[in-house]
């Protein structure tokens, strides 16, 4: 649904996908939306993954996930933000909005 509202979307099957999807195109992506149950590798490890290749692109989190313990550890992955199920397109592509511009603000101050 997000090919609509962005010029390029990237989209995985599961978290080993996602990935590898990352590394090979690692210089178009701007945001990360992930969910964090996911088939092969689970959302944490993904994130885990990012991490080490990149401690600063965005990442937003879409969960079903309403335990504490796991929201903390995904915060403390430096996840931009996160989204409980079910999604709600207009609230989420705010969310998206913000952190974009943010994004955006952030790379001016840099150049």
């Amino acid at each position: 649904m997000f090919v609509v509202f962005f010029e390029k979307v990237i989209v995985a099957n599961n978290g080993k996908e996602a990935l590898e999807l990352y590394k090979s195109n690692i210089d178009d992506i701007d945001l990360i939306l992930t969910d964090l149950n996911m088939l092969i590798m689970n959302g944490i490890d993904f994130i885990t993954n990012v991490r080490d290749i990149n401690w600063d692109v965005p990442i937003l989190v879409n969960t079903g996930f309403d335990d504490s313990q796991t929201i903390l550890k995904v915060i403390k992955l430096n996840i931009v933000n996160y989204i409980l199920k079910p999604i709600q397109i207009n609230t989420t592509l705010k969310i998206i909005s913000k952190i974009l511009e943010e994004t955006d603000k952030t790379k001016e101050i840099i150049r």
